[in-house]
């Protein structure tokens, strides 16, 4: 028996040459090879007592042992090798970190054999992850594995292992970790060929809008898939803008039918093809979608009929519509250059309000031209109509107030209003008004005030200019004391102006007589003439702070309102000397009857159209309307053959209307809810609460005409006594107009509406919405629009008809997350933001491609689902600066950011001392700092070499400096690029592969020269970018904003805050300055020493200007003198100056 041991007794040689010695041991009695002689050995019985011998565990033969006394010769030392593993196998195949490997296939793995210095027969076991695949293989067996293809599965990463084991005692090693990638399952093709049908006929979306109203549908070519697998595909679109996606359920049909879709919008549409495994066509790739579909749906039916009218304070708008199904309206608004002959485009970032109501006051507006638009919405808030786009009615400049003559007609007198179309709650200290006349024709006999304009005197003398047909009006307020004057509010005639007609034998002829408005200013030579210098304020209207109001002139000539001068030509106004359309005669027959009363009434119901004869025979409130606040007035003269007198209301002033007992209440109509069966006839009442004072209403009712058949109307309760006249126009509104002699007053039914139902319709129920309500007072006074300034509240009502199971239509497309339908990605990003000494800055935004996420609370981030590619990262949050970098996945590789603020602790802020930076040559930039003392200079860093900065400032709030280059760059970084300066020694704290207190980028401006920098107090970075003018810089981004255009290519800015805001800049040795008040781009001083780079003001009346090739002067820009100098031995080329103000006052 043979037993080996290590042994421990190594001879100091052995441990020399680094062996190891076994001992191998015999029983006694075994012989051996003959050894070295034992010392004294002698003949023995031929037995040996016993040996023992070394080997070595390097192989080598160790001695023989020593004999005993009486025994036989030692035997010799036996050579016995150690018994070691195998090999690790080696050379797989495939190579680990192969990719693309075919699942559809089996896969056949194999190795490089083992090597075993024993000469013993290795086996081999094969691990495919923590599964033997195959064991027990021999070279015999071919060394191979194969890995059924079901095993396999696209996308994923498979690791393998093989165990090598000797055949003498089992000794085992094993291979390196393998790994191979099975390749993934490719998507399918995007689909091709888009087509949209509208209404069952194919369309060409880039020539045609689709109707939202007809049937529509999407198709497209079907998509290839790689593998075969069926492809099913998902039909999403969007609002152009939008980031709401809808899509659709998928389907295996090349085409889809789509939802009712909103009028007058822009939309984009994909079909996103995905196959069996779920891959997704990759349609969109980082940050831009490979193909965008789009198409824009027509504009709601312009229906809704708008007119805008200017005021003092605010513009009122005014619309009417025969448009059914609208619940409240959706009123929009931009803002339009003046003369601009391009329409305006409306979107719903436009919008200012939603009202139930027919009008709207605009109120609070800066200067400017604005457009309007009126959109009607249905109980789901989807637009039913829109109004028509006419520029001379619906665009006006705010504040300006129009005055307007139109034509009237008169047999032997009549009565020329002046009217202004909105007051605007214009309070009038004086005004003079002028107009002309053919006196050939007509004299003045008396000047008037009206309802509109009572608190109001009128001064006029009408013999002063009668031999020029001129009439002069001059008025004032009644009484009261400064900022007391009754504002004029709403539409109305500031004056009415009677006029007697000439004996036909004096009129030579005439039968009428033009009338237009006089100006002082297109008359300049005669108003300078003796005796008509009384003229030379025509026409002036002040606000009761004395300041010129702006006007605009209508008198039918030109329409000259400031808002749409484009001088078309309409109708003259004219007083015709006739007896049709004389005052009262609607119907133009001569005669003022009740006939007349009952035209205008049907004028208001929608019944007759409205005619400029018949509107100078019948707006006797001036509001450009013709409705039974008219026809009462005519049905008093009819049946009294005397006018009203209505032209002495109380005076509605600011003070007055708080008085009003209970007419601060609302005003509430109401319609019951109803319900019925198919063709029957139900009726439902409409109710007020709150009346007060009413004589005269204009209201309509709008239905859905698949439910409402016919309506009428009958007076009860409160208008028992009045007289009611209504119009159902079978197009789905009943209008209804009510007058009475005496004043409605109180709360209850005032009529009841009785509603024919359709047969066999599929509509199960339709709202009554009360569309319009215009109420008057005796005076022909608007509840809302004038000083009575009522409000008016509806409650609509519903009818139901019970026998009708109305389908629910519910939209199929769901609102949809964007990454639903993207590609799914194999790759992600992990992210950590931090401070320059690495502390955590929680709620960053960090936006990697098409992905955003916050950082929690240890400021990382994680983003998942990346298609490979190349991704811009943006990291924002307010007081902070990152640099902008990239992310790069695919090949196997995810993406690792460590984003660091550059706005730190560690970028020193600015000491108390001036900085600048100087030129050294073309584009070498070296920073230095100058003492306040003593003007010792010193560098600052090292020389930036190709950088080419040319601007300075320093944040008053931080201290922090911040840089810009010119346009001379050789850098890396582009022209006008944007940095943060070090304020310290120049010591490098490498941030992105950048030194910090080197330059830290931060972003380009997107200019390419900046000429200097400067800050205001409240933190705001400003610059003048050579050849483009003024402009604001994101101190976060980098990015510059224009402020003001300007090609003078200034150097040096600075910025004065006292009184108006002032910048300073240098062009070659002139001082300009810009006032931003007045918008004023001037010279200030031409005697600059020579031609100045950088200027830095430090009070009204000291600047530090530095000269190219020169020193850094003082300079006095009020009085333009030249003060000392501060030697910049030879940094003599200074670009920038700074100077940290706070840091200087603390």
């Amino acid at each position: 028996m043979t037993m080996l041991t290590y042994s421990n007794d190594a001879t100091q040689e052995d441990i020399d040459e680094g062996r190891t010695r076994l001992t191998v041991t015999h029983k006694p009695g075994e012989g051996g090879n003959h050894g070295t002689p034992g010392a004294g050995g002698k003949d023995g019985d031929g037995r040996g007592l016993g040996w023992k011998g070394f080997v070595y565990k390097d192989g080598s033969k160790g001695n023989g042992g020593s004999g005993t006394e009486n025994g036989a010769d030692g035997a010799d030392g036996k050579h016995i090798e150690e018994q070691v593993p195998p090999s690790a196998p080696s050379e797989p195949s495939p190579q680990t970190g192969s990719e693309d490997i075919d699942p559809s296939q089996n896969l056949e793995l194999t190795w490089k054999p083992s090597t075993d210095s024993n000469g013993d027969t290795v086996t081999y076991t094969v691990y495919f992850g923590t599964d033997q695949l195959c064991s027990d293989l021999s070279p015999e067996d071919g060394l191979s594995c194969t890995i059924p293809e079901k095993k396999l599965e696209f996308g994923k990463s498979y690791f393998w292992q093989v165990e090598a084991k000797d055949g003498h005692n089992n000794n085992t090693v094993r291979s390196e970790l393998w790994s191979f990638q099975i390749k993934g399952n490719e998507p399918p093709s995007n689909p091709t060929n888009p087509v949209i049908k509208n209404g069952g006929n194919e369309i060409d979306p880039a020539q045609t809008e689709i109707d939202p109203k007809l049937s529509g549908e999407f198709s497209w070519t079907a998509s290839e898939d790689p593998e075969g697998e069926q492809v099913l595909y998902k039909v999403c679109h969007n609002k152009v803008n939008e980031e709401t996606i809808k899509c659709y359920p998928k389907t295996s049909e090349t085409s889809e039918t789509f939802d009712q879709l909103d009028y007058g919008a822009s939309y984009e549409w994909r079909v996103v093809a995905e196959d069996s495994s779920g891959n997704k066509a990759e349609w969109y790739s980082n940050e831009e979608e490979l193909e965008k579909w789009t198409f824009r749906t027509e504009a709601a039916p312009a229906v809704i009929k708008l007119t805008a009218n200017s005021g003092y304070a605010n513009t009122l708008l005014d619309w009417d519509t025969d448009a059914t199904g609208i619940i409240e309206y959706r009123v929009l608004r931009v803002l339009h250059p003046e003369g601009s002959d391009t329409i305006p485009e409306f979107s719903v970032d436009n919008e200012i309000d939603k009202t139930p109501n027919l009008q709207y006051t605009d109120a609070d507006l800066s200067e400017g031209q604005y457009c309007y638009r009126v959109e009607g919405l249905d109980a789901n808030g989807e637009i039913v109509s829109s109004s028509v786009y006419n520029k001379q009615k619906v665009c006006v400049a705010a504040g300006e107030v129009t005055l307007a003559i139109e034509s009237i007609s008169g047999t032997t007198t009549g009565e020329v209003p002046i009217e202004m179309p909105n007051g605007g709650n214009l309070q009038i200290s004086t005004a003079d008004i002028c107009f002309k006349y053919d006196p050939d024709v007509l004299r003045v006999t008396n000047v008037t005030t009206t309802a509109f304009s009572n608190g109001y005197k009128f001064n006029f003398d009408p013999e002063t200019f009668i031999d020029l047909g001129i009439l002069k009006i001059q008025i004032e307020a009644n009484e009261g004391g400064f900022g007391e004057p009754a504002p004029v509010m709403g539409p109305g005639a500031l004056a009415d102006v009677s006029f007697a007609v000439n004996d036909k034998k004096d009129r030579g002829g005439k039968d009428y007589s033009d009338l237009e408005w006089f100006k002082a200013s297109e008359n300049e030579d005669l108003v300078n003439q003796p005796g008509y210098e009384g003229l030379k304020n025509c026409i002036m209207v002040r606000d009761d702070n004395n300041k010129p109001v702006e006007l605009g002139l209508r008198d039918g000539s030109f329409t000259v309102r400031k808002g749409s001068r484009d001088g078309q030509r309409t109708t003259q106004a004219r007083f015709y000397v006739r007896e049709a359309y004389s005052k009262g005669d609607v119907d133009g027959d001569g005669i003022v009857s009740t006939a007349d009363a009952r035209m205008a009434t049907g004028i208001g119901v929608g019944y007759y159209p409205m005619t400029q004869d018949r509107r100078s025979a019948a707006d006797f409130n001036s509001d450009e309307k013709i409705n039974a606040a008219d026809a009462i007035i005519i049905s008093h003269y009819a049946l009294h053959q005397e006018w009203l007198d209505n032209d002495k209301p109380p005076v509605e002033g600011p003070k007055t209307r708080k008085l009003r007992d209970g007419k601060d209440t609302p005003i509430t109509f109401r319609i019951g809810e109803i319900s019925s069966v198919s063709g029957s006839e139900v009726t439902t009442t409409l109710s007020v609460d709150n009346l007060t004072d009413m004589t005269a209403m204009n209201l309509a009712i709008a239905y859905n005409t698949a439910v409402v058949k016919k309506a009428k109307v009958k007076k009860t309760g409160l208008a028992a006594d009045a007289s009611l006249l209504y119009y159902d126009n079978k197009k789905g509104t009943v209008r209804i107009s009510l007058n009475s002699e005496q004043p409605i007053n109180g709360s209850g039914v005032i009529a009841e509406i009785t509603l024919t139902l359709v047969s066999g319709g599929s509509v199960k129920s339709t709202p009554l919405v009360i569309a319009k309500t215009n109420l008057y007072d005796k005076f022909s006074r608007d509840f809302v629009t004038s000083a009575l300034q009522r409000q008016i509240e509806k409650q609509h009502g519903k009818l139901t008809i019970t026998d009708i199971e109305e389908p629910v239509v519910e939209d199929r497309a769901v609102v949809t997350p964007i990454e639903a339908i993207l590609p799914v990605g194999s790759y992600g990003a992990a992210c950590k933001v931090s401070d320059q000494d690495g502390n955590p800055i929680v709620d960053v935004t960090v936006k990697v491609g098409y992905k955003t996420v916050i950082t929690d609370e240890s400021g990382y981030c994680t983003i998942i689902g990346l298609v490979a590619g190349e991704y811009p990262v943006k990291a924002t949050k307010d007081g902070y600066v990152f640099l902008e970098t990239q992310c790069v996945v695919g090949d196997g590789q995810n993406c690792r950011l460590d984003i660091v603020n550059v706005n730190g602790e560690k970028a020193a802020p600015a000491k108390c001392q001036v900085y600048a930076v100087h030129d050294d040559g073309l584009n070498r930039s070296q920073f230095v700092t100058i003492g306040i003392d003593e003007h010792e200079i010193r560098k600052l860093g090292p020389m930036y070499r190709g950088y080419d900065i040319e601007a300075l400032a320093i944040d008053p709030r931080t201290n922090i400096i911040y840089a810009a280059s010119g346009n001379n760059v050789t850098n890396k970084y582009p022209k006008g690029h944007f940095y943060v300066v070090d304020g310290e020694s120049g010591e490098l704290f490498p941030v992105g592969g950048i030194g910090f207190g080197e330059l830290y980028p931060v972003g380009s401006t997107g200019f390419e020269e900046i000429g200097d920098l400067t800050f205001s107090q409240d933190g705001t970075l400003w610059a003048w970018a050579k050849g483009d003018g003024l402009i604001t810089i994101d101190i976060t981004t980098g990015k510059g904003t224009s402020v003001f255009a300007s090609d003078l290519l200034i150097e040096g800015l600075t910025l004065l805050e006292e009184g108006n805001p002032t910048f300073y800049g240098a062009v070659n040795t002139e001082l300009w300055y810009y006032d931003t008040s007045t918008g004023a781009l001037e010279i200030a001083c031409t005697n600059l020493p020579g031609e100045t780079e950088a200027i830095k003001g430090i009070s009204a009346e000291l600047f530090l200007i530095s000269i190219h090739g020169g020193q850094i002067f003082a300079f006095n820009p009020q009085t333009c003198e030249l003060g000392d100098a501060i030697s910049t031995n030879e940094y003599n080329d200074v670009e920038g100056i700074a100077l940290p103000v706070a840091a200087c006052t603390k």
